[in-house]
């Protein structure tokens, strides 16, 4: 059997466009002899389009890298990423002597980025922190974050813009339009040769040695998706480092890192149930109690935690096996892996078609 790959996720294309040219490339496939084609899902792979068929008579699997599906091939692809950007790196013990948490944002227009760091900074928590927040920058991200921040004046939201805005690299300010800008400007600003966009996930280790905990501000699925069972770079970063973390995401998601066999640290926190929380703004309050509770009583626990987040970097690598055995299923050559599964970026997934 031999097995052809096509990318299903096309940037700045209409969907028509987008069905065109998978459709010539089933036809040109089955043309070629290929017995079965894989259509990659990885990077944005929600899975929220309605199943499609197309008119070529060649099998087509999918194979999605950010939720879960029963229909489909599931390759954790953040996780995956996280693993090849730090594959090659000396990678940092748990610092217990720290009392400094680690809080890295990105898109502010989220509760849990712009809201959750403006509860930090009213809670003058931040002398303790090392974190990354990029103030708003398109009209639409403008208007969200001011009313997301109506609790402060004018004056005091510009103070609070201008005390929070902290980068820990030039890497994501270098490409953080790429979501939000044209396919022309793609080109025009040469995008997909940026540094963030070749290695989503690389952040200097150095940041998890000098920092005691994450707190991880999960990605959420963007409308109409409904699947929950997804974890982003984020965690498994925070995994990887081998850091202990305080989930700011959904309960859905939460479950889901605790269905993988993830330690999830609430037993060490004074409000055990914060992730259940179903009011998302009294949930982030609960983060913030949380994080000041473990920062202050975490070293009665040192034994307890170190074994966690050692079970947690187990699994990491656990699970890059695990995928590596559904890749050798596939009637794929040894190329094919290399150029699809094994980047530390994502230019290679969302090339525009020309």
């Amino acid at each position: 059997m031999k097995g052809k790959i096509i990318n299903f996720e096309i940037l700045h294309v209409s969907e028509e466009e987008r069905r065109s040219s998978i459709i010539n490339q089933l036809e040109s496939a089955k043309e070629q002899g290929y017995d079965i084609v894989y259509g990659l899902l990885l990077m944005d792979g929600f899975l929220y389009r309605n199943p499609e068929t197309f008119p070529v008579e060649i099998p087509v699997k999918l194979i999605a890298g950010m939720c879960e599906h029963p229909d489909h091939l599931y390759l954790n692809y953040y996780h995956r990423i996280v693993y090849n950007s730090f594959k090659n790196t000396q990678l940092p013990k748990w610092n217990s002597d720290s009392k400094s948490f680690l809080f890295l944002g990105g898109v502010p227009s989220r509760l849990n980025r712009i809201n959750l760091l403006s509860k930090f900074y009213d809670s003058n928590m931040l002398d303790n922190a090392v974190w990354s927040f990029f103030p708003p920058w398109t009209d639409a991200d403008k208007i969200w974050c001011r009313t997301a921040m109506l609790h402060y004046t004018d004056e005091q939201y510009l103070k609070f813009l201008s005390r929070c805005e902290r980068r820990v690299d030039e890497r994501y300010e270098e490409s953080k339009n790429y979501s939000r800008i044209s396919r022309k400007e793609w080109d025009e600003q040469d995008t997909y040769n940026q540094p963030w966009v070749n290695d989503l996930a690389w952040v200097n280790p150095q940041i998890f040695a000098d920092t005691v905990l994450s707190i991880v501000s999960e990605g959420n699925a963007y409308d109409p998706a409904t699947n929950y069972s997804f974890l982003t770079e984020k965690t498994w970063r925070a995994v990887a480092m081998r850091h202990p973390f305080i989930f700011s995401g959904y309960p859905e998601q939460f479950d889901y890192a605790k269905s993988l066999g993830l330690c999830t640290f609430e037993q060490y926190m004074l409000i055990k149930d914060y992730a259940y929380i179903t009011d998302e703004d009294k949930r982030l309050d609960a983060v913030v109690v949380n994080t000041k509770y473990f920062i202050d009583n975490y070293n009665q626990y040192n034994n307890e935690i170190g074994k966690d987040i050692e079970h947690n970097y187990s699994l990491f690598m656990e699970l890059f096996k695990k995928d590596n055995k559904l890749l050798n299923s596939l009637a794929i050559t040894e190329y094919d892996k290399e150029q699809w599964f094994n980047q530390t970026g994502f230019s290679h997934l969302l090339k525009i078609q020309k």
